[in-house]
């Protein structure tokens, strides 16, 4: 915290930031983002898709890839190609290097190892290494990352896609929360379990467990992996995708993820990015920011985009769903939905810096850590109201152009 004057609530804590880890994957679906262009495809815009590997067939379904051709450049064909090789490429590796179930080939060190060697030094590579001792740096910080919470998403996953998420809301069903503020309390218990740097030099870590840890996910049937880069995993990914095309001169287009992650290449100087807010009930386009080279943007939200989102069910007319994450006593996020972006940015921090936000359990103490973010741009629409006022911070709050019937109100 920059000022030791605020007050930060730490009710539930453990529970807040297991629960709002998991934030950031409410914006799966398909891939409508919260930052979308607004002008569509343009002649020489194409979206560039990875080539299949039959290894790991799922490796790039959640990311895209959208690219501007000029006119008269050399052979379009050619360069797509080798614009998907090094898109597809660097996805390949840094989804290896960071699956937290399966050792590949050539990968070993890669964080299922870790999770294989429990209480075992092991060595890691180094682009691992910086991620982790990022990722652990984060998590030691409490502001709504955790890297132990994955035995605690998995669960929560099951209940969100299961096939009566009604029955099964925590806000519905008493056993439900019990069980799963119960995970959510083991899973962040230091002396359970707790990542530490052995040597830097050699890239040597160790990921240290309990055998009463081990046993207790037995005993509630639980085999999700234990170490897991979780809401940050799309964010790290991200990160690296774009650093392999910029490297090769690849710059004049975005990249966005189906967790609500984007992020603008270097060159890429056209079009607007969508605004979203939540009007009875459902996402709609609330305004526009215009797009510049290098902004980097996470949003998190609290509704559907269209009556088909996984996990959502009808309660007194409004669709409903155990997304809906807790604030506090199980009742809604203070804030339907949120945008955080920066100029020149990077989309770990974005992502970091949405669920430090999101975890805040009351409007008052999101106001003040929105006011203190070093943001470029906040976004967001309350709970409470009826989604037509954006209230925004940040110095590029004044470039946000709201849509007719929304206004937008500034926090200083």
């Amino acid at each position: 915290m920059k000022d030791d004057s605020i007050e930060i609530s730490r009710k539930n804590l453990p529970l807040r930031i297991a629960l709002f880890t998991l934030a950031v994957l409410v914006a799966v679906a398909a891939f409508t983002f919260g930052v979308k262009r607004l002008m569509g495809n343009e002649p020489g815009t194409v979206v560039i898709g990875a080539r299949a590997n039959g290894d790991v067939p799922l490796y790039a379904a959640d990311f895209r890839l959208t690219y501007h051709f000029a006119e008269g450049s050399r052979s379009i064909r050619l360069q797509k190609n080798e614009i998907a090789d090094c898109y597809s490429n660097s996805l390949d590796f840094i989804y290896k290097l960071l699956d937290p179930e399966t050792v590949h080939e050539g990968f070993e060190g890669n964080l299922a190892d870790l999770n294989r060697h429990l209480n075992e030094p092991v060595q890691v590579p180094q682009t691992l290494f910086d991620i982790l001792t990022d990722a652990l740096a984060r998590s030691e910080r409490q502001e709504g990352y955790s890297l132990y919470a994955a035995p605690f998403l998995r669960e929560w996953e099951r209940v969100c896609y299961g096939e009566d998420p009604e029955a099964f809301d925590p806000l519905n069903n008493p056993d439900i929360r019990d069980r799963l503020e119960e995970i959510a309390r083991r899973c962040l218990r230091p002396e359970d379990c707790r990542l530490e740097i052995l040597d830097a030099q050699t890239r040597t870590v160790i990921l240290r467990v309990e055998q009463s840890y081990l046993d207790f996910l037995e005993e509630y049937e639980i085999t999700a992996p234990i170490l897991d880069l979780n809401a940050l995993k799309e964010a790290y990914m991200l990160r690296y995708a774009a650093a392999a095309l910029e490297a090769r001169g690849f710059s004049d287009g975005y990249l966005a993820t189906a967790g609500g992650l984007t992020l603008s290449l270097s060159g890429d100087k056209t079009g607007d990015w969508a605004i979203y807010s939540c009007v009875d009930g459902m996402g709609v386009i609330a305004g526009a920011l215009p797009a510049s080279p290098g902004m980097a943007g996470s949003l998190l939200r609290a509704y559907p985009l269209s009556p088909e989102d996984p996990g959502f069910y009808r309660l007194d007319g409004l669709l409903r769903s155990p997304w809906l994450l807790p604030g506090k006593d199980w009742g809604e996020a203070c804030v339907r939905s949120l945008l955080v972006m920066q100029l020149g940015g990077d989309p770990v921090d974005c992502c970091a810096e949405s669920l430090r936000l999101a975890a805040a359990d009351s409007m008052e103490e999101f106001t003040l850590l929105a006011a203190e973010s070093l943001a470029d741009l906040l976004v967001w629409t309350p709970s409470s109201g009826n989604g037509r006022e954006l209230w925004a911070a940040g110095p590029e709050r004044e470039a946000l152009l709201p849509a007719e019937g929304f206004t937008v109100e500034p926090v200083n």
